[in-house]
Parts: C-alpha cells; structure tokens; sequence
C-alpha cells in the first residue's frame, strides 16, 4: 500500500528543476562545465603522466642507488626532464582538445 502523505511530497532532483525556455540560456552554463571538466581532466592527465615518469625513472635509477653504484648526475637530469615531459605533453594535448571544442561552441 502506498503511503499517501509520501505521494505529496514533491520529489527533489533534475525533476524539479526550473525548465530554460530557451536553448540560449543553458549555453554559458554547459561551456562553464565544459570548460571545468577539460581543466580537471588537463590536471589528471598531467598527474597520470607525472607518475608514469616517475615510476620508468624510478625503475631505470632504483637499482643502481640501491647496489650503491655510483650514478651520473646527468642521469638524474635526464631522469627530471623525462618526468616533466611525461607530464607536460599530456597536459598540453588535453589544453589543445579544449581550445578545438571552445572554438567549436563559438562557431554555434
């Protein structure tokens, strides 16, 4: 049996929600998000990458510092500049995707 006090009561939630008469005004709105998302996934890509360098670097140096066989400082450099590129293209290349879909959302 259906309760009939629960039946009154108005559901919260994308139902509820006020409906746009026009199509204009969801727009600044939706590039807003579309714009958080792309930054958001921007950082997660950049971090991704970061710790895949990370870990080949840690893996090719690792050995050799725990034998305590002397290691080359330009390994180390080779090592930070493998981890910023691993970082900083993937970062770059989801900023470009962004540019591509912000330019596309201005053509409308």
């Amino acid at each position: 049996m259906a309760d009939p006090a629960s039946s009154s009561v108005p559901q919260s939630g994308r139902a509820s929600a006020p409906r746009c008469s026009e199509p204009g005004d969801k727009r600044p709105r939706t590039a807003y998000l579309l714009h958080r998302r792309y930054r958001l996934l921007s950082r997660l890509a950049a971090t991704v990458g970061g710790g895949v360098g990370l870990a080949l670097v840690a893996y090719s140096l690792g050995p050799p510092l725990i034998a305590g066989a002397p290691v080359p400082m330009a390994s180390f450099v080779l090592g930070a500049a493998i981890i910023a590129t691993l970082a900083i293209i993937p970062y770059l290349a989801v900023r470009w995707r962004w540019r591509l879909v912000k330019a596309s959302l201005d053509d409308v």
